[in-house]
């Protein structure tokens, strides 16, 4: 292992020991901090269309500023361990007005690829 301290939020190591209660929080922490020091040395970066997809949720309405390079960045935080929710990728797609039946195909062919890409 690395010479890297790393620390555990007290936040998260408490939500942690609270979801396995059996487990002695020793045990929990070396878990947590094994985890901490792999995402340290691994860093997660949003692909171009999750980038594009994090900026137009935060895109300012009328009456409000851009959004600042914090709550982008806690965005991606948010949204980095969550699984992206298959039935909103396709709904987008059924939802497109249809000019032919050979457009229909291909969102079908893509709903299924996104599909299996989501297992």
């Amino acid at each position: 292992m690395s010479g890297k301290r790393i620390v555990v939020p007290e936040g998260m190591m408490r939500a942690a020991v609270e979801a396995s209660p059996n487990s002695p929080g020793d045990y929990v922490l070396v878990i947590l901090e094994a985890a901490l020091r792999w995402l340290s040395e691994n860093p997660m970066l949003p692909t171009r269309e999750q980038q594009v997809e994090l900026l137009r949720k935060l895109e300012p309405s009328a009456n409000s500023v851009p959004a600042t390079i914090a709550e982008i960045v806690a965005a991606w935080q948010r949204r980095m361990f969550l699984a992206s929710d298959p039935d909103e990728a396709i709904k987008h797609l059924l939802n497109k007005g249809w000019a032919s039946c050979e457009s229909i195909d291909a969102a079908i062919r893509e709903a299924y690829r996104r599909g299996r890409e989501s297992k």
